[in-house]
């Protein structure tokens, strides 16, 4: 049920805390005084710190209760509901047993407050469901930074704690970046730990949700709309986003006039990321970027190559047609689908008020095999103008035709007259004649000299 690492008040250095593999903390004891403590996550680590290890059971944690906890209990199984059952401290019974509940109890959520309860996922059905998937990932510091130049050798980024406070927080996006820092531990998160966390509440409120087949107005405990709260996980953990609990005939839509025109490979963006943390103006330059001044009179830095991007330190981020897709939320992925049913965009904007076929215009440039054939327009076609195109043997251009839509042969070109024409708009022999100095390459008169 619970397992930690004793100290009994004595703490070790944070220099020993930090050699056994644990984190230390700072606690401010009023008075000028500061107490420094330790915190380990494993026995091993927590021996190491010269501490002792501790484990409380679920049954050794229900022998610890006092005869009023169990009668409760016992009047809430009666019951059907803890509504109204407290401890003798005055604590409700529905939150003393929460989290034994979700320890000790195999059916959990389901307990003897709601013994219906149902444990739940953020995905349209079960199956839907994709417990290993990562859902978040981070690299954990405890606090202990290192220092701005090594954050950013290791390819991380740094930021300052506060205001003149001269200390620098470091963030990596990769494990192995993480790992060079000397300091950070990778941590993941899989979609079945996230669940684990969620506690009775949580899973109530997408039973109720499921059970409905609608999110809409409803709240967590907290007060957190539960679209919100299903967001991130459904985006991560579930199969067929952004069918979701709360919507489970969402499809998952682009921005082409058919799913086979999408091209997901497609580079979308490309861009050199700082992370508001730029290079000095001198070094930006020397990569071949340019700069730009701020209002606080700092130089920010812009990089159009990877090579130039390498050079400062800087992180090269590319983004595809199928990441930007992944990208877009639930009411996107929905607004695109009623979209593709009524054929036309027109009146349909996103969440945030932008009109839809803007939204989706940049996206279908670079993405749909057919553009300018969209999911907002799947008859448009590319303008073209006749006085560029060349036209095939035995065709001319047609004299004035321009930014003509349509099939460029058969809207730039007339088929020649006679055999004259064809032969005068090759100055009366052809070109391999030219070439070969009046006879074809075949000895002999060629289907481009005689039609």
């Amino acid at each position: 049920l619970d397992q930690w690492c004793e100290f009994h008040g004595k703490y070790p250095s944070s220099e020993n805390c930090s050699s056994a593999g644990c984190h230390t903390w700072e606690h401010d004891m009023g008075m000028g005084m500061m107490e420094i403590g330790c915190s380990c996550d494993s026995s091993d680590s927590c021996k190491l710190a010269g501490a002792e290890w501790f484990m409380n059971s679920c049954g050794a944690r229900i022998n610890e209760w006092g005869p009023e906890e169990h009668k409760a209990l016992e009047e809430s199984q009666a019951a059907g509901t803890c509504d109204g059952k407290t401890t003798s401290w005055g604590e409700k019974i529905s939150d003393f047993i929460r989290h034994p509940a979700k320890q000790c109890c195999a059916n959990f959520p389901a307990s003897v407050c709601d013994t219906e309860a149902k444990l739940m996922t953020p995905c349209k059905d079960d199956a839907d469901f994709m417990p290993g998937n990562v859902i978040d990932s981070w690299c954990e510091f405890h606090g202990d930074y290192p220092s701005k130049d090594v954050c950013m050798q290791a390819g991380c980024h740094t930021w300052e704690e506060g205001e003149a406070s001269g200390t620098w927080g470091c963030s990596c996006d990769k494990a192995e970046a993480c790992t060079a820092t000397g300091k950070g531990i990778w941590n993941m998160r899989t979609c079945e730990e996230k669940l684990e966390e969620w506690d009775v509440n949580a899973h109530k409120a997408l039973q109720d949700a499921s059970e409905s087949g609608t999110c809409e107005a409803k709240q967590m405990e907290w007060g957190e709309n539960v679209e919100d709260f299903v967001r991130h996980p459904a985006k991560m953990c579930c199969a067929s986003y952004p069918a979701s609990v709360c919507d489970k005939t969402a499809k998952k839509m682009t921005p082409c006039k058919s799913e086979i025109d999408f091209m997901p490979g497609n580079v979308l963006d490309q861009w050199c990321e700082f992370h508001g943390m730029y290079p000095e103006k001198s070094v930006c330059e020397t990569a071949g970027c340019h700069t730009w001044e701020e209002a606080d009179g700092k130089f920010g830095c812009h990089c159009e190559t990877e090579s130039s991007c390498a050079m400062t330190r800087g992180a090269w981020t590319v983004n595809t047609c199928g990441d930007r897709v992944t990208e877009w939320d639930t009411f996107e992925h929905k607004m695109l689908q009623g979209a593709d049913a009524a054929g036309t965009c027109s009146g349909m904007s996103t969440s945030w008020g932008e009109d839809l076929v803007n939204f989706i215009s940049w996206p279908a440039e670079k993405c749909c095999a057919s553009y300018p054939a969209t999911i907002c327009d799947k008859e448009a076609a590319k303008e073209v103008n006749c006085a560029d195109h060349v036209c095939p043997v035995g065709m001319t251009l047609k004299i004035g035709a321009a930014a003509i839509v349509g099939d460029t042969d058969d809207v730039c070109c007339d088929a020649a007259a006679d055999a004259a024409a064809t032969e005068r708009a090759y100055d009366g022999e052809s070109a391999y004649e030219s070439a070969y100095g009046g006879e074809s390459a075949y000895g002999g008169e060629t289907t481009y000299g005689k039609v």
